[in-house]
Formats: C-alpha cells, structure tokens, sequence
C-alpha cells in the first residue's frame, strides 16, 4: 500500500515540475 501511495506521490510531483 506505501509503495502504491509513494509511487502516485512522486507522479503528481513530477507532473508538477513538468508544469513549472
């Protein structure tokens, strides 16, 4: 469940800096 939960963490940070 953590790795799950990290993982989606780290896709939504990285399509945050994509943006800026």
């Amino acid at each position: 469940m953590q790795l799950i939960c990290t993982s989606a963490t780290s896709f939504q940070i990285k399509l945050l800096y994509n943006i800026y």
